[in-house]
């Protein structure tokens, strides 16, 4: 899978050959064109990707559930951010350098299998105050934590993380990272 920012940060399978699926995608249900492509997770395999973020980070694509199971990984940084599906929402997670301290925080949207969602999170340090943000559907949900998140192992996941059981079933699209914190505005626009 090719990084189409230039940075190379390219991601590969989990298994033999991660399925494509190319008529429902969000672009096709937002009537914004042509079909494109989007990641279709079975249940049993995942994409890691190189990424070089240490600090401040968003993670951000398009989500549809097909089989809702809480716990179910959707973007992992092993730096320390996490978001996941709870089994009724979202939630960003953010763990500290030793892995001993967690904080989530949920969005309040209910989500629904068989419809796609443009899910961000994001973790922001400005000087010694640490935010976890959540956005559904361009709608931005912030919290205040005492965690200050693990540095960075180099790579992310997406559908899954290394060594948990719980693997997303549904389809992914257009996932970006960001080494900043987006603005309601950024996320705004990348929602429309």
């Amino acid at each position: 899978f090719t990084d189409t920012s230039g940075n190379r940060n390219n991601g590969s399978c989990s298994v033999p050959s991660c399925q494509i699926a190319t008529i429902d995608t969000p672009q096709a249900v937002l009537g914004q064109g042509a079909a494109k492509y989007a990641l279709s997770f079975d249940g049993n395999d995942y994409v890691t990707a190189n990424s070089p973020i240490s600090n401040n980070i968003t993670v951000e694509g398009w989500v549809k559930v097909n089989a809702p199971v809480a716990g179910t990984v959707i973007f992992a940084n092993f730096g320390g951010i996490f978001v996941y599906y709870s089994g009724t929402g979202m939630v960003v997670s953010a763990y500290s350098a030793n892995f001993i301290g967690r904080e989530d925080f949920a969005n309040s949207q209910v989500i629904q299998p068989g419809i796609w969602y443009h899910v961000v999170g994001y973790y922001q340090t400005i000087g010694t105050t640490y935010t976890l943000g959540i956005a559904v559907n361009g709608k931005l949900e912030t919290q205040t934590t005492s965690i200050v998140k693990k540095s960075d192992s180099g790579y992310v996941s997406i559908g899954n993380f290394q060594g948990y059981t719980s693997y997303f079933n549904g389809l992914i699209d257009e996932v970006r990272i960001y080494s900043q914190a987006l603005t309601l505005g950024e996320i705004q626009k990348h929602y429309a």
